[in-house]
């Protein structure tokens, strides 16, 4: 077992010094030879992926994209002044430079079914870098949660109240990749939003790369545990239909220096999107389901209790399940003096849980206040983001979009 040095921070938390700790993603290396539904490559220096977007959908109105200087404007994206060179650039550096900076998910019908689900396999977890400090207190797991062993949750999901919580299929450069994900209130619409909360990781390649592609939702996923069953389909793995994202946005810290070994960008390790039906319906994905939580931002420091909850994937789990955690009066877990302490609670969950919601009960309804981020090496604790000011300030940007 290895052993992790936390010193006493805040109220109930732990400063977080060298964490070894990883974020709780789950890939899978690619199929052998050329994958058109490949992601591209998430550093800065990527190549164009060159690849077709595959069939699109008229009612999801996804494009193939295209440079449009004014969307770049819109989308905060530096000045155009400020990119060396661009003056000389071919259509192959703009194409490049587009992916890591605007999100583009172009449809791809049929990629998702139950044989790409299963190719998803959770990596090595990273250890920081060793040059890292690793300063050992007097007490070393002096503050650390105790191990709250997950539990499965009931089925069928759909009629336990549990559909809103499903999985999110997307693409890395290293082949097909699963995480966790919840759907939320939209205060522009209520009783029908259209948007999913997830971990900023799930979405974003960190440290100044780019958006994941081929970025699907599937609420309640294998709610009735059929997964293993040789002949089942994938719409019976989707009792609530598949998802594709439209739209989203990450936080700006995680954007330019999220590591997926954590560091002070897990902290703002969060993520929006917007879906549309793939099967071309106009009903929302909240009606669809039937419920969506709302997220409570800038929530009080000491609650009563917290659950997360997500779809853990390496073993002794297997992604097929969706597990959960409930700890009493959750802690604090300080990653630098100078960020906002994160959530923090045992959990033995693991990779393919990250972006599941975290719930607090605020005036008596269940709301949404944090995701799945990041865990030990030993999977005994697991913390996630407060949603602070820029959480609820590009939800606002975004939602009014």
């Amino acid at each position: 077992m290895s052993r992790r040095f936390l010193t006493r921070g805040r109220r109930g938390g732990a400063a977080l010094a060298a964490l070894t700790a990883s974020l709780l993603l789950a890939t899978a290396c690619a199929p052998s030879g050329e994958d058109p539904a490949a992601a591209p490559s998430a550093s800065p220096s990527a190549e164009p992926s060159g690849d077709a977007p595959g069939p699109g959908s008229e009612a999801l109105a996804i494009p193939e994209f295209d440079v449009d200087l004014d969307q770049l404007a819109e989308q905060g994206i530096e000045a155009l002044e400020n990119l060396e060179g661009y003056e000389d650039w071919q259509w192959d550096d703009w194409r490049n430079w587009a992916d890591q900076h605007i999100f583009q998910n172009p449809l791809i019908r049929d990629l998702w079914d139950p044989e790409r689900f299963e190719q998803a396999e959770p990596p090595q977890q990273e250890e920081p870098p060793a040059e890292s400090p690793t300063p050992e207190p007097e007490e070393p797991d002096d503050g650390v949660p105790p191990a709250i062993e997950a539990e499965a949750a009931p089925r069928p999901y759909a009629e336990t109240g549990e559909a809103i919580v499903g999985k999110l299929f997307f693409d890395t450069p290293e082949g097909p990749a699963e995480c966790s994900a919840t759907v939320v209130a939209d205060p522009s619409n209520p009783g029908a939003s259209n948007l999913v909360w997830t971990a900023g990781h799930c979405v974003h390649g960190g440290n100044g790369a780019g958006w994941y592609r081929n970025i699907m939702f599937v609420p309640a996923f294998n709610s009735a545990g059929n997964a293993e069953d040789p002949d089942v389909t994938t719409e019976e793995l989707s009792p609530y239909g598949a998802w594709w994202a439209v739209d989203a946005t990450a936080s700006t810290l995680w954007q330019e220096s999220g590591e997926n070994y954590g560091n002070e960008a897990s902290t703002e390790d969060w993520a929006i999107l917007r879906v549309a039906n793939m099967d071309g319906s106009t009903t929302s994905l909240e009606e669809t389901v039937g419920d969506a939580a709302p997220v409570w931002f800038n929530a009080d420091e000491e609650l009563a209790r917290a659950d997360a909850w997500g779809y853990p994937a390496v073993p002794p789990y297997d992604g097929l399940d969706l597990y959960s955690c409930a700890q009493d009066d959750p802690d604090r877990l300080d990653v630098t003096p100078d960020t906002t302490p994160m959530w923090w609670i045992g959990c033995t969950m693991t990779g393919g849980a990250s972006g599941g919601g975290w719930f607090a009960e605020r005036d008596g309804e269940r709301v949404l206040i944090s995701n799945n981020s990041i865990a030990d090496l030993d999977y005994t604790w697991m913390a996630g983001p407060y949603l602070g000011a820029e959480a609820e300030a590009a939800f606002e940007e975004f939602t009014a979009g």
